[in-house]
């Protein structure tokens, strides 16, 4: 039975997939050294890299090494991919099969790399003892200082998912911030960036955000694009960008960045469909109505910008016009919306019609006699509508 070390070819084109040197890894594979598998394989990790996770998918899955080692590193790559798709279960069972055949070659390594993504992945899933029990089993595999900083990230993460940010942001920054040797700084700085953010210290986590997104090789890479576009939208008090056409269609951030948009252009029903897609791919971590299973999660990108879309519409203490008339209506439909609302949504819940430029007129006539009689501004942004009471002039 042909041991990890045994595949040189393999292990130094994984190397440098690893450490993102795509020149020398070219290089090295046009000299035609693996064999269909390994390449097969080391195609499978590019695709994933690229974004094209669904043929990444399509390679791997039919594909059947005939060695143990080749088998377990299949499982592997597989996990990655689902787990950038979001399917955490799929990417959690990949892991355990990779485990169980490291475990037939003794192979360190590998069990230590299979049961760090396993935790990660009942993290993600919430799933609070299996995450410490596949934590701990990676923690008796420990050999390196690397080893070890993964595992501390990986605790981290989970202290932030349930709250407990500054216990996290201190353990973190003892890392990025005591010494500048250490692997997959992506990562860490990622991770260090998003828990400043949930602590609202916007401007720390935008100046990491700011040079992380200039790294276009890292599987993560979609997660800072969103993640830096949203902070950036709460710092600067402006619009949220729309989606560049590259990003994954059926990824989490692509989802939540779909619902945020929706939400801000003031169409509510169609970003809660979007948020449905991740309630389905993951119940475990989203609820329905724009809600998370963990605390830690209320503070996370989406939230915060949902809340500070939800501020735009001030309470209104009293309707002032008569009940059942097009103004009343109109108020209500604002007053009770969470979110500001675009016109055509107005309209449709006004009229109790589908959308029609007819309307227009009637619509805006109603917002006139709004403004005109009553102490209630009306305020359009962003081509959505939203409404707050008027300061007195006494105060």
């Amino acid at each position: 039975m042909r041991q990890s070390s045994e595949f040189n070819h393999y292990n130094q084109a994984v190397s440098l997939y690893l450490k993102r040197d795509m020149k020398k890894l070219n290089q090295f594979l046009s000299k035609s050294l693996l064999t269909h598998s390994e390449r097969t394989l080391i195609k499978a990790r590019l695709l994933n890299l690229e974004g094209k996770t669904d043929e990444a998918k399509e390679l791997l899955l039919p594909h059947k090494p005939t060695n143990k080692f080749l088998q377990a590193q299949k499982e592997n790559v597989l996990s990655s991919i689902y787990d950038k798709l979001s399917s955490y279960q799929s990417a959690a069972v990949c892991n355990q099969k990779a485990i169980n055949l490291y475990h037939e070659l003794s192979d360190n390594e590998g069990l230590f790399v299979s049961y760090l993504n396993l935790c990660i992945n009942y993290s993600r899933l919430s799933l609070e003892e299996l995450f410490e029990y596949n934590w701990q089993k990676a923690h008796d595999y420990i050999k390196t200082i690397e080893n070890q900083n993964s595992l501390i990230r990986a605790k981290v993460s989970y202290l932030s998912k349930v709250g407990r940010f500054k216990d996290a942001l201190e353990i973190i920054q003892k890392i990025t911030r005591g010494s500048s040797e250490y692997n997959n700084k992506t990562a860490f700085l990622n991770l260090e960036a998003d828990i400043l953010f949930r602590l609202e210290y916007y401007n720390e986590a935008l100046e990491i955000y700011s040079s992380l997104v200039k790294n276009n090789k890292t599987l993560t890479r979609f997660r800072i694009h969103y993640e830096y576009q949203v902070t950036s939208a709460i710092k600067t008090n402006n619009k949220l960008k729309a989606i560049a056409e590259d990003f994954p269609k059926q990824s989490e951030y692509f989802y939540l960045w779909n619902s945020l948009i929706y939400l801000q252009d003031g169409d509510p029903e169609i970003a809660h469909q979007s948020w449905l897609e991740l309630v389905k791919a993951n119940p475990d971590k989203y609820l329905p109505e724009f809600r998370y299973k963990d605390i830690g999660d209320y503070h996370c990108h989406f939230s915060q910008f949902y809340q500070y879309l939800k501020s735009k519409n001030s309470d209104i203490s009293l309707n002032p016009f008569k009940k059942g008339s097009n103004t009343y209506k109109f108020v209500n439909i604002l007053k009770y919306s969470q979110t500001p609302l675009r016109k055509e949504v107005i309209i449709e819940q006004l009229w109790d019609v589908p959308y029609s430029p007819e309307f227009d007129a009637r619509f805006y006539k109603v917002v006139e006699r709004v403004k005109k009689n009553s102490n209630i501004n009306v305020i359009m942004r962003n081509s959505t509508y939203h409404i707050q009471e008027k300061a007195s002039k006494y105060l």
